[in-house]
C-alpha cells in the first residue's frame, strides 16, 4: 500500500500512527519503510489492524546494532578521495542487517498462508533442536 500523500515522509507517517499512544524509537527507511516503537499489547493490536500495516512484531531479544548510518560507518560520506568524483552507486541503495536468525521467531510464522507452490525448488532442512523440517 502506498503512503498517503498528506504525509511528507514515511517517518512523519510512522510517528502519527503512534503519536497518542506510544513512542517511536527508530524509523527504518533504507531497506524497508518501518519503525520500532514502545507500545502496550493493546496498542500493538490496534496498530496491527490498521490498513497498510504489514505486521507488528514484539522483539524477542534486543540486540544492539553497530550503526544505523551505513554510509558514514563505511566512510562513504567524505568529500575527499575518489567517491565524490564518480557516479558509482548513484541511485543504488543496498542494505543488509545481520542480526542473526531464530527460526521460531514470529517473523517466520506462516499461519494463514496457503501451501508452498509446486514450482518451489527449495527444501526444508532441520535447523536445530526446536525447529524440524517435518514440522514446517
Amino acid at each position: 500500500m502506498a503512503m498517503p500523500t498528506h504525509f511528507a515522509t514515511h517517518g512523519v507517517r510512522h510517528t502519527s500512527m503512534v503519536a497518542n499512544s506510544g513512542r517511536v524509537l527508530h524509523v527504518y527507511d533504507t531497506v524497508m519503510h518501518g519503525f520500532a516503537a514502545e507500545l502496550t499489547d493493546d496498542q500493538a493490536r490496534r496498530l496491527a489492524s490498521t490498513p497498510g500495516v504489514a505486521g507488528v512484531y514484539k522483539a524477542d531479544k534486543v540486540v544492539p546494532l553497530h550503526t544505523t548510518r551505513s554510509p558514514g560507518f563505511l566512510g562513504l560520506d567524505t568529500e575527499f578521495g575518489v567517491w565524490p568524483e564518480t557516479e558509482f552507486g548513484d541511485g543504488v541503495v543496498i542494505g543488509f542487517v545481520d542480526t542473526g536468525i531464530w527460526p521460531e521467531s514470529a517473523s517466520f510464522n506462516d499461519t494463514g498462508l496457503g501451501p508452498v507452490r509446486p514450482s518451489w525448488k527449495g527444501k526444508c532442512v532441520d535447523a536445530g533442536d526446536d525447529f524440524h523440517a517435518a514440522s514446517s
